[in-house]
C-alpha cells in the first residue's frame, strides 16, 4: 500500500513554534474583534459626527459586516481545505486591511457600506482559519487552552476598542478615522506576519487522499453524510449561541434601564458582565483538557440558562445583577468553546469548510437576531426576547446532549 506523498509530508499537531502559532492566532482574533465590536461606537461616530447618519443607516452599517462574513466563510473554508490554510489566510487578512483603510478614508455613506462589506469578507475568512490553523499545528493538549485563551483576548479587545475610539474622538468628530488607520496598519502587519511565519501543511485538502491513493468521497457526502450528527449539533448550537450573545447584549442595557437602573449603573453592570465573559474563557482554558468538549459547551449553556431564569423571575437589583453577569459569563464560554469544538470535531481535510460554514451561519444569525429581539422588546417589553433567548438555550443543551460526538476527533 503506497502512501500519497502529498498527504504524508506534514505531521498534524506537531510544531516547533507553538507560542508563535498562538500569538499569530491571537493577532487574527484581535483584528477581527475590532470590526465586530466597532458598531458599539457607531452612534458617537456617525449620529453626531460630520456625516450625520440616521439610526436606520447606522443599523444597516452595523449589519452589513455579517453579510460579508456569511458570504466569505464557507468559500474561504473550502479553499483552505483544497489549497492549505496559509494562502487564504493571508489573502483574507489583506482584504480586511484594505477594507479597514477604506473605512478610515470613506467620505460618504455608500463608501462606508462598501468598506464594511469588504471588512466582513475579510473577517469571514480570517476568523475560521485561525482556529483551524491552531488545531492543525498544535498538539492536542495545547488546543483547548490556546483556543479559549485566544477567545479571552476578545474581551480585552472589546474594551480597548471602545476606549480607543472614545479617546480618538476627543481630537474631533473625525478622530475615529485615526484609530481606524491604526488598526488598518496593524492588520497589514498581521498579513505580512502570516506570509512569513505561518507553517504550511502541504495542501490540507489534498491530504484527504486515502492511504491507497484513492480519492476521497465528494465534499457534500464527506461533511454532511459522514459527519451529519456533529455537523447538525454544531449548526444548531451556533445559531442558539448567536441568539444568546447578540440578543442578550443588545437588550441588557434597555432591560436594566426599564428596571430602574440609572444609565451609569446599567453601563457598569454591562462592563462587569463583559469582564465575566472574559473570565469564563480563562476558566474554560484551564479545564478544557479535563472536560469533554460537548460537556464544556453544554455546561456553559446551562449556566446561562439558570442565570437567565434568575434575571427573568427573581425581583430585585441584586438578583438582576447576578442574573445578567451569570448569563454573559456562560455566553462567553459558549462562544469560545464552540470555535474550539468546531475546529477539533472534524478531520483535517474538512476542518476549513466546516469552520467556515459555521462562521457563515453565525454571521447570518448575527444580522437577524438584533432586529428580531429589538422588535420583540418594542412591542412586548422584556418578556418576549427573554423567552426567545431562553428557548434557544434549551435547544442548545438538548441538541448537544443528543447529537454531539462524545469524543472529539484528534487526527494528528
Amino acid at each position: 500500500m503506497q502512501v500519497s506523498s502529498r498527504s504524508s509530508t506534514f505531521r498534524y499537531g506537531i510544531t516547533k513554534r507553538p507560542v508563535l502559532a498562538i500569538v499569530l492566532a491571537i493577532a487574527g482574533f484581535v483584528i477581527t474583534t475590532f470590526h465586530q465590536t466597532l458598531p458599539g461606537t457607531f452612534p458617537a461616530m456617525f449620529l453626531h459626527g460630520s456625516l450625520r447618519l440616521s439610526p436606520a443607516q447606522v443599523g444597516v452599517l452595523a449589519g452589513i459586516l455579517f453579510v460579508g462574513i456569511m458570504i466569505s466563510g464557507p468559500i474561504v473554508g473550502r479553499l483552505a481545505d483544497a489549497y492549505g490554510r496559509k494562502g487564504p489566510l493571508v489573502a483574507s487578512t489583506i482584504i480586511l486591511a484594505v477594507g479597514t483603510f477604506l473605512l478610515a478614508l470613506a467620505p460618504d455613506y455608500p463608501l462606508l457600506l462598501a468598506a464594511r462589506l469588504l471588512c466582513g469578507i475579510g473577517v469571514g475568512g480570517v476568523l475560521p482559519l485561525i482556529f483551524a490553523y491552531l488545531v492543525d499545528v498544535l498538539p492536542p493538549t495545547w488546543r483547548g487552552p490556546s483556543s479559549l485563551g485566544m477567545a479571552a483576548s476578545g474581551g480585552v479587545t472589546a474594551f480597548s476598542v471602545v476606549f480607543i475610539i472614545r479617546l480618538s474622538m476627543t481630537l474631533g468628530p473625525e478622530g475615529w478615522r485615526l484609530a481606524a488607520h491604526g488598526f488598518a496598519i496593524a492588520t497589514l502587519v498581521a498579513a505580512v506576519a502570516y506570509f512569513f511565519f505561518v507553517e504550511r501543511p502541504e495542501a490540507t485538502g489534498l491530504a484527504s487522499e486515502q492511504a491507497d491513493g484513492a480519492p476521497s468521497p465528494p465534499y457534500s457526502s464527506r461533511l454532511i453524510a459522514d459527519y451529519w450528527r456533529p455537523f447538525f449539533a454544531l449548526l444548531v448550537s451556533a445559531v442558539c449561541i448567536t441568539i444568546l450573545n447578540a440578543g442578550f447584549f443588545i437588550m441588557m442595557v434597555p432591560m436594566l434601564l426599564g428596571r430602574g437602573f440609572t444609565e451609569q449603573g446599567a453601563l457598569a453592570v454591562t462592563g462587569i458582565a463583559v469582564g465575566g465573559s472574559t473570565l469564563s474563557l480563562a476558566v474554560g482554558a484551564l479545564i478544557s483538557n479535563h472536560v469533554p468538549r460537548y460537556m464544556l459547551l453544554a455546561g456553559a449553556g446551562i449556566i446561562s440558562l439558570v442565570s437567565l431564569g434568575i434575571f427573568a423571575l427573581i425581583p430585585g437589583s441584586v438578583a438582576t445583577m447576578i442574573g445578567a453577569v451569570g448569563t454573559i459569563f456562560g455566553a462567553g464560554l459558549c462562544h469560545g468553546a464552540i470555535n474550539y469544538f468546531v475546529a477539533e470535531t472534524f478531520p483535517n481535510h474538512l476542518r476549513g469548510r466546516a469552520t467556515g460554514f459555521i462562521v457563515g451561519v453565525i454571521g447570518l444569525a448575527s444580522a437577524i437576531t438584533p432586529v428580531v429581539v429589538s422588535l420583540q422588546f418594542e412591542k412586548g417589553g422584556e418578556k418576549p426576547p427573554l423567552l426567545t433567548i431562553g428557548l434557544s438555550l434549551v435547544i442548545l443543551v438538548s441538541t448537544l446532549l443528543l447529537f454531539a460526538p462524545r469524543k472529539p476527533n484528534r487526527e494528528a
